[in-house]
């Protein structure tokens, strides 16, 4: 099952879940991929800082645990924003010169996926939560296509890609 036919199961599914159980997905889809973010800035000079991201994700917890304060979330989407900014122009700068470009585009689909599941607490676009999902799935690809000795079937199939799909449809309440 490749990321397009994952999306197509996935999709219904994503739009029977109310507005909680969608900001929920995003969330837990924002902790998930943080820790790539979070590497990514340890090893490369990005002008990038975890703990923005980390506070980010608590902001958007506490909103879904009570009424947002949509001046303090949207400040954070501003500044997930800038972060993912300065990863993309680190990657248009240097992605040719990494040895391995994988942790760097992981850390892009971090910032993504944040800023998706932020801009759904602003604007209630369930399309919002559909590209955070994207970003975890491209993220999972990331890690499991960077061995050119895979072939498609088999990136499909690795254990990274089944995990993210398995944690997906975990957390949006379906079994596989």
């Amino acid at each position: 099952m490749n990321i397009t036919q994952i999306l197509e199961t996935f999709n219904p599914l994503l739009q029977s879940l109310t507005y909680e159980e969608k900001l929920l997905l995003g969330i837990n889809i924002s902790k998930r991929l943080y820790f790539d973010y979070a590497y990514f800035m340890e090893d490369h000079d990005c002008n990038g800082d975890p703990k923005l991201l980390l506070d980010a994700i608590l902001a958007a917890e506490r909103g879904a645990n009570e009424l947002p304060d949509r001046k303090v979330i949207a400040a954070y989407h501003n500044i997930v924003e800038t972060q993912a900014d300065r990863i993309e122009e680190f990657i248009e700068e240097f992605d040719d010169d990494l040895e391995d470009p994988t942790l760097v585009h992981c850390a892009k689909e971090a910032c993504q996926a944040l800023a998706y599941t932020l801009d759904f607490m602003l604007a209630g676009n369930p399309d919002q939560i559909r590209h955070a999902v994207t970003s975890m799935l491209m993220s999972a690809y990331n890690k499991a296509g960077k061995s050119d000795l895979l072939s498609e079937e088999e990136r499909d199939m690795h254990p990274v890609v089944v995990n993210a799909r398995s944690f997906l449809l975990n957390k949006a309440g379906w079994s596989a």
